[in-house]
């Protein structure tokens, strides 16, 4: 079976993701069960998606601002769902949360067994998550149960740990991402217009950032309706955008040594950005378009960009 992490915007996420964000390199990674009611495994899956939006208010109502308490979440058809971006602090293990991500296996793990599908899907989790540089190994550290006196994650999910880490240590599951590239002659980017993980990853690489996960972090939620070809691993704020993103920052650096942008080193996309980027293209031989300062979808500036990032280069 092939895995995708589903994002907050697909499923239809309402509340925030907490406010307070971490470093990522080698969190620590804690099993639990919703205790909530299990989707089945029959397509089209409409009721994974209603189990996890039910978490979601749970969280909301238990913890506020933190919104979906866990960092993924594993329904028993093995759908993979975004629960708060992964640079941002959950609501999961008291005394972890800033340090550890949390899975939660969806439904009650005290009375049914984890499925095949729900291990695997945590394992592949455990090893993309190395590969995005989020943790060192491709374990689960343990159960909610290790941290604190409670049943969480169930019996059942807790006599499974080791096998999920044996499945993620031996690889024995499909990736549907291409490997990480680790330097510039590595990407290989589709081009299709849509600014999601990938492309980020491929500038984090092109700019030798320290961290290369393939999120745009703290950026302004004013800017998300006009760029609709901003996709995957965006993380848009209302408020507390204030320090913007590094892998921005480092694009608006560059493109004012190349003497395109003028404004602030602030991090956030903006228009100023954007146009500044479709100048720098249009300059050398890769955009055709205006200067419109917008990402549309599928968006002939971000195919521009793909193109010239697969020659590794910016």
């Amino acid at each position: 079976m092939a895995f995708r992490i589903i994002p907050r915007s697909e499923w239809g996420a309402k509340y925030g993701y907490g406010p307070h964000t971490r470093q990522l390199g080698n969190l620590e990674k804690w099993l639990h069960h919703s205790v909530t009611v299990a989707p089945d495994t029959v397509a089209p899956f409409t009721d994974d998606y209603a189990a996890i939006r039910t978490i979601e208010k749970i969280g909301h109502q238990r913890f506020g601002s933190y919104g979906f308490p866990y960092t993924f979440a594993f329904t028993p058809a093995g759908l993979i769902f975004e629960g708060h971006p992964i640079d941002r602090v959950g609501a999961h293990t008291q005394g972890h949360n800033t340090a550890g991500a949390g899975f939660v296996l969806v439904g009650n793990y005290e009375n049914m067994r984890p499925t095949t599908a729900q291990r695997e899907a945590i394992a592949w989790t455990l090893r993309h998550g190395v590969e995005r540089g989020w943790w060192k190994t491709p374990g689960l550290n343990g159960g909610h149960r290790d941290t604190k006196s409670t049943a969480c994650p169930g019996r059942y999910a807790y006599a499974e740990i080791g096998e999920i880490n044996r499945l993620a240590a031996a690889g024995g599951v499909q990736l549907v991402n291409r490997p990480v590239p680790t330097s510039p002659a590595q990407i290989r980017l589709d081009v299709d217009g849509k600014w999601g993980s990938d492309t980020t990853t491929a500038l984090q690489v092109v700019f030798n950032l320290p961290i290369k996960d393939g999120i745009v972090s703290r950026q302004a939620a004013t800017w998300e309706d006009d760029n609709p070809g901003l996709t995957t691993g965006w993380q848009w704020l209302t408020s507390g955008y204030d320090a913007g993103s590094p892998t921005i920052r480092a694009l608006q650096e560059f493109l004012k040594a190349k003497g395109f942008y003028t404004g602030k080193l602030d991090g956030l996309i903006g228009p100023q950005t954007i146009a500044a980027l479709q100048g720098y293209l249009a300059s050398v031989g890769a955009y055709t378009g205006s200067a419109d300062g917008e990402i549309w979808k599928p968006s002939t500036t971000v195919e521009a960009l793909q193109r010239r990032l697969n020659t590794g280069r910016l």
